[in-house]
């Protein structure tokens, strides 16, 4: 009996040490499966779903700052339809008064306008006397594709100062549905009143336009990711600069 009830004990601690060895390697199996499988897969759908919104909000972004593009060029179309600018691009003939009255009193973007006429040659007979920082040569492409009726306008990027851009934006002149000539702006305007989301952390924007290159402040963000989205009209790509420190954040 006595030997019984001594093995009894004996039994429960072999008992208990089994089950916490069981417990013990139970835990570390799942720990182990949680770091190779579980976590992984885990974190690969927090980015599939993070780079799925996005995109989403690249698409966004990129529609309306081709809203705005379209609205300042229909501006600019408007514009080009006054009788003085169309009779006088048919005729390449800028001494009409009126012309030069409008020319040098028009207000694009908030500002004194800064406008050229050129005829279909391309060659221009009219322009602000104010200080012009794109070219308008005869023989430009883009002349020739908007008096051919290629393009439904031209937008050039020109520069940066600061928080502010400049760029070209250019339209022909129509009369009776006939391109009689082309008419451009040149328009400065604050990278803030292009990209609201800018005033979001974690958010910053970008064109590219050949050599050009126009981007808003980034200094905010850790680690830059750039999603990217060619604007065919403008001719330019757009790039949304998110932070991938929220992804890692969140993985953590």
């Amino acid at each position: 009996m006595n030997a019984i009830a001594a093995t009894d004990p004996m039994n429960k601690r072999l008992y208990y040490r089994k089950y916490t060895v069981f417990i013990i390697v139970f835990f570390l199996v799942i720990s182990v499966l949680t770091a190779l499988i579980i976590i992984p897969a885990f974190n690969g759908l927090i980015a599939s779903e993070h780079s799925k919104k996005i995109i989403e909000k690249l698409q966004l972004e990129a529609q309306l700052f081709t809203n705005y593009i379209e609205s300042q060029k229909s501006i600019l179309v408007d514009f080009a339809r006054f009788p003085s600018i169309t009779n006088s691009a048919m005729l390449s003939d800028g001494s009409d008064p009126q012309l030069i009255d409008l020319i040098d009193n028009v207000v694009i973007g908030g500002e004194k306008g800064r406008v050229v006429l050129q005829d279909i040659t391309g060659e221009v007979f009219i322009r602000s006397t104010v200080h012009l920082q794109g070219s308008y040569a005869t023989d430009s492409e883009w002349v020739k594709q908007l008096v051919n009726g290629d393009q439904p306008y031209h937008f050039q990027l020109l520069s940066q100062e600061n928080d502010d851009l400049t760029y070209k934006l250019s339209v022909p002149v129509l009369y009776n549905d006939f391109i009689e000539g082309v008419l451009s702006a040149e328009i400065t305007v604050p990278l803030t009143d292009l990209f609201i989301a800018q005033t979001y952390e974690h958010v910053a924007f970008m064109l590219v336009q050949g050599d050009t290159t126009v981007s808003s402040e980034r200094r905010h963000i850790e680690i830059a990711r750039e999603d990217t989205q060619h604007l065919k009209d403008s001719n330019l790509t757009f790039v949304y600069i998110t932070d991938d420190a929220i992804l890692r954040d969140k993985k953590r």
